[in-house]
């Protein structure tokens, strides 16, 4: 199922960049599948769903399944659907966005497997003083200080997973591993504001050009 579901999301991907005239040509399309899949559940199930229903049209009307479609009988299958116009312009653009992202920066980021330790203790049956959630600017800072007093008594919990500095500048691999929720919320409506939001090690800090990592 989830084989059908990239095909399914590659031969729209494809429809949608032709509209928009982007060459795609060195973009990786299991890359845009997976930052789509970690943006907010309401917009992942409303582009799944939109995709579910154009398979069935497809299958009504082209008696074929929907990845094996044309990019002009993609487009006949959307014009059915043009009650639904504003939601599928919406659906366009988050697509579009984040091939955008990948396509002209295509840096790997590396995950860190290794645990971060700093300052531990000596007894391994301790218990930590001071536990600090969050390793953004204000937590770092915090644990950093609080360390310097109670050494080997100060714990981080952060929920995001360490990566690699990038070389480039806010590579697409960034935004879909280090951003809250694939860091494009600011392009659902105009009004929204757009704030850096993290989910990794070093917080908002770190995806603000990686400023704190004393």
């Amino acid at each position: 199922m989830k084989y059908v579901q990239k095909l399914n999301f590659q031969n729209y991907l494809d429809y949608v960049c032709n509209k928009n005239s982007l060459n795609i040509i060195n973009l990786d399309v299991i890359k845009v599948f997976d930052h789509i899949n970690k943006l907010d559940k309401l917009i992942v199930l409303s582009i799944s769903s939109y995709l579910f229903i154009l398979s069935i049209l497809s299958r009504i009307i082209y008696f074929k399944s929907f990845y094996r479609l044309k990019l002009e009988q993609i487009h006949n299958l959307v014009k059915v659907l043009l009650i639904f116009n504003f939601i599928i312009s919406k659906i366009d653009q988050i697509i579009y966005i984040s091939s955008l992202l990948h396509i002209y920066s295509n840096e790997n980021l590396i995950k860190n497997n290794q645990e971060i330790q700093c300052n531990t203790s000596k007894s391994n049956d301790s218990y930590s003083r001071f536990i600090v959630i969050g390793s953004g600017p204000s937590g770092a800072v915090t644990a950093l200080e609080l360390s310097k007093v109670y050494q080997g008594q100060v714990l981080v919990i952060e929920k995001g997973n360490s990566y690699n500095i990038p070389k480039t500048k806010h590579p697409g691999d960034e935004f879909s591993k280090k951003w809250y929720r694939g860091g494009i919320n600011s392009t659902y409506f105009p009004q929204m504001i757009a704030y850096s939001s993290a989910s990794c090690y070093g917080g908002g800090s770190e995806i603000n050009s990686g400023l704190f990592h004393e």
